[in-house]
């Protein structure tokens, strides 16, 4: 496989679920943070979050909104929990602004976002904007966009997502913002503390 991709020009197979990925190792190296392979596929993951847990765990993921709150026609603010086999492994929060009437209309359905892309049709652009690393969280920024849809998303996930305590271990990272109504990104945008 490498030889062929070699031989049309290509250092890999490219994005599942997206035109471009618009992130190589230069990002992370650039970031001079140092994650384990894993989280690495986890920042990186374009709108396919849950499937990508759902594969490395072997369990059930689910999307539990939080809050979806239609601030004006066609803007959205929300936060969701993804959840692995009910321990909470992702929290989100994200302002979603509708392109289109379809956009609008199922929008209005208040799914996961990965399932309102696939339901949109076509594939989404996604661009990694900033990743972070703490003692007890791994996050990132990043966008996802077609012509129906243009999401600014931020995702912090504990760092033993990955390891095999993550579903015996104390749920001490559950980042608070996220389960108190705190701050979101449209408050901050709007002036707000992040």
């Amino acid at each position: 496989v490498a030889q062929v991709l070699a031989a049309l020009g290509l250092e890999h197979l490219g994005d599942v679920g997206g035109t471009d990925l618009a992130t190589d190792l230069s990002f992370f190296a650039d970031a001079g943070i140092e994650f384990t392979p894993a989280q690495r596929v986890a920042l990186t993951a374009n709108g396919n979050l849950q499937r990508v847990l759902s594969a490395y765990h072997n369990r059930r993921v689910t999307v539990e909104v939080l809050r979806h709150e239609r601030v004006s026609i066609g803007l959205w603010r929300r936060r969701v929990r993804i959840a692995v086999d009910g321990t909470p492994a992702c929290f989100a929060s994200s302002v979603v602004v509708a392109q289109t009437r379809t956009a609008i209309d199922q929008m209005d359905k208040k799914g996961g976002l990965g399932q309102l892309f696939s339901a949109l049709g076509g594939k989404q652009d996604f661009s990694l904007l900033e990743v972070a690393k703490d003692d007890a969280t791994f996050s990132r920024v990043y966008t996802l966009a077609n012509a129906h849809l243009v999401c600014h998303i931020e995702e912090v996930m504990p760092l033993n997502l990955f390891e095999d305590d993550f579903f015996t271990a104390s749920s001490r990272w559950h980042p608070e913002v996220f389960e108190s109504g705190g701050v979101d990104l449209l408050d901050a945008a709007e002036g707000g503390a992040w």
